[in-house]
């Protein structure tokens, strides 16, 4: 009887160069897979900040809470939709709004395809009320926008991802009506720079 020991085994050699190079090309399929064609991805996005003026007792808070989905239509390219709820509190009352938002994304490998970096180009719509400090409804609001914003995904393993946004450069068309009178006021704000002190924080599910 002949007994082949495993490190005089050459066909065992042969089966373990196999396994080594299907685990590293598993290994690549687990990192990329996120972002490849046909993905489907459900999470959500979230972001608190606060912030006091000179002088004042008060603070102003802000709170974003937008459950996404999107679609690869190709690889590292995705369609898809944020629909949540904005709000801000302050001494002098309190505005909330629901909030849509189309957006395209682009992601880009950073060396390892567990890092990526995105672009986003969203188009934000919002419609809300203001309340005054008696929560007393004293208008009305609306908003149309468009917004270019750089982020980063951490993709841990193949059906999550961890990621972080941040305020890219945008533009912001709002109108308000007050409630007595039907008054009505358009503010436009532009702004460009992006604010790495207040991150928007998303967790990610992929399909």
């Amino acid at each position: 009887m002949i007994i082949d020991l495993p490190f005089t085994n050459p066909r065992l050699h042969i089966m373990k160069k196999v396994l080594l190079i299907a685990a590293v090309a598993l290994a690549s399929f687990t990192a990329s897979a996120q972002t490849e064609k046909g993905t489907v991805v459900l999470g959500g996005t979230a972001q608190f900040e606060t912030s006091k003026e000179d002088g004042e007792s008060e603070s102003t808070d802000d709170l974003t809470i937008t459950p996404v989905i999107g679609y690869f239509v190709a690889n590292n390219i995705s369609l898809g939709a944020g629909v949540g709820y904005a709000q801000r509190k302050s001494a002098l009352g309190k505005a909330g709004a629901f909030v849509v938002s189309p957006f395209g994304r682009c992601y880009k490998s950073l060396g390892s395809e567990q890092f990526k970096f995105f672009g986003e180009l969203a188009v934000p719509l919002a419609f809300g009320t203001i309340k005054n400090s008696s929560d007393v409804k004293v208008a009305t609001t609306s908003s149309v926008g468009v917004s270019l914003s750089p982020g980063f995904a951490f993709f841990p393993t193949k059906k999550f991802g961890i990621e972080l946004g941040f305020n890219g450069v945008s533009y912001i068309s709002t109108t308000t009506k007050a409630e007595v009178g039907g008054a009505k006021a358009t503010n436009d704000t532009f702004s460009i720079g992006a604010d790495f002190f207040s991150p928007q924080l998303g967790l990610q599910f992929y399909f």
